[in-house]
């Protein structure tokens, strides 16, 4: 039988964000002062979302198993600290790109935060594996699909409002058609009938093009008299 994996969609979310910036990191223009103030304010994006990912895990997840695997509960909060670590060399590089400097200096900085991140998305690829593997793996002894979806909900709840809305719409470039449909039927159920259809407006605006057909409203049916 499928186990529930609380981990699923909000890693999915967190992955398109590493991959989205990854490929622009990849083609940026590092002479172009507006071009590097853009993709430096969604790196620094990137960093928060898994700053406060970590914190939820620490304090809300990986508590889940204190007494049942203490080791592999030190082991990922352990990781969580070399994330940290990585994402403080990751804002050296940021910062001191910033600065006055010659175009040499500026592409020295650059080629260092490219490195950088690509050290941070292969350690985080890793660590959520991990987490969707040998982490539920125990989760799933102690605890039953019910009780793993009621924490899940107790989190939803606890984040604020935009945050909320923005892995959300992350969410949706991350997902699979099942995942989105499944997504949006529970959001119309949830939300109140025009904040539905606000956010419906921007997840169009997210979501890749082969999948837009699913944010589309329904027909209304008219009754054959």
């Amino acid at each position: 039988m499928k186990r529930f994996n609380a981990f699923g969609l909000i890693h999915k979310a967190l992955r398109a964000m590493l991959f989205d910036v990854d490929l622009e990191l990849q083609q940026a223009d590092w002479n172009k002062p507006e071009d590097v103030r853009q993709l430096i304010s969604k790196l620094q994006q990137v960093l928060n979302a898994f700053e406060h990912h970590a914190y939820i895990e620490d304090n809300y997840v990986l508590p889940l198993i204190a007494g049942k695997d203490r080791h592999l509960q030190q082991e990922l909060e352990g990781e969580h600290q070399q994330d940290k670590i990585l994402t403080e060399a990751l804002l050296e590089h940021i910062e001191a790109i910033q600065k006055p400097g010659n175009p040499l200096e500026k592409s020295i900085h650059a080629n260092a935060i490219q490195y950088a991140f690509h050290a941070f998305v292969a350690f985080n690829l890793d660590h959520m594996n991990k987490e969707e593997t040998t982490f539920n793996r125990v989760l799933w002894q102690y605890y039953s699909d019910e009780e793993i979806m009621a924490v899940n909900e107790q989190i939803s709840k606890m984040i604020e409002p935009a945050s909320r809305e923005n892995g959300l719409l992350w969410m949706l470039r991350g997902c699979n058609a099942a995942e989105i449909s499944m997504l949006m039927q529970k959001l119309e159920q949830q939300l109140p009938a025009e904040a539905f259809h606000q956010f419906r407006k921007k997840a169009v605006a997210q979501v890749p093009g082969k999948f837009r057909y699913l944010l589309q409203p329904a027909e209304p049916v008219h009754a054959l008299y």
